[in-house]
């Protein structure tokens, strides 16, 4: 195109052809799809490991289970002895957050007022903890991981808040843990709390 003022033809500006590479999208199917009589669960929550590397999924029947982030094949299935049948949880799963730093590392909340730490890589628990029960309304239905990883923050029917703190020097190097023990050591700026257990910091209740 031609630049012009005045009348007067000034330049041309050059318009260089602008191409869009192709894209091609498509999908990878997460297991196998039920058939047309079969009750399906509802899948509550989906989240990324922080290194993208698994997918976690969690669904109305109790059950979390790990997929690859890259292929979409399904990993290993989160069990829990506690609960009797080797779900997750004893009662269903809206509540996921992967942690911000250790990609290995997620959370899990239930309606049975538990929230559980899992090690992505073996399918086990690293930490149970219990909301406060003070009522019947203690479903957790929300739950998030501070930026540093060593808060949780969990929220229940009963309109309350609870914020946790977590030291999870089991799921680093074994280095690391020992320094955070001594307390030579403090992780992302926070001062790190006892390992052996998750402590309820504060409570909110609107």
């Amino acid at each position: 195109k031609s630049l012009v003022e005045a009348g007067h033809v000034l330049g041309t500006a050059a318009s260089p052809a602008v191409t869009f590479p192709g894209e091609r999208w498509g999908s990878t199917g997460l297991g196998v799809p039920p058939g047309d009589d079969t009750a399906v669960p509802v899948l509550g929550a989906v989240v990324w490991s922080s290194d993208d590397a698994r997918v976690v999924t969690s669904s109305s029947d109790s059950r979390v289970r790990v997929w690859s982030g890259r292929t979409g094949a399904p990993l290993l299935e989160l069990r829990d002895a506690a609960t009797g049948d080797g779900s997750a949880h004893a009662r269903e799963v809206y509540v996921l957050d992967a942690h911000p730093l250790l990609a290995h590392v997620c959370l899990s909340a239930s309606y049975d007022g538990t929230a559980v730490l899992w090690d992505l890589r073996t399918g086990t628990p690293i930490r149970t903890l219990k909301q406060p029960v003070v009522d019947d309304d203690n479903e957790i239905v929300d739950g998030r991981w501070s930026g540093d990883g060593e808060s949780l923050v969990l929220t229940d029917t009963g309109g309350r808040l609870s914020v946790w703190g977590a030291s999870l020097s089991a799921a680093m190097p074994s280095d690391v843990a020992d320094q955070v023990e001594a307390g030579s050591l403090t992780v992302a700026g926070a001062t790190p709390l006892a390992a052996s257990s998750l402590a309820p910091l504060q409570q909110f209740t609107r």
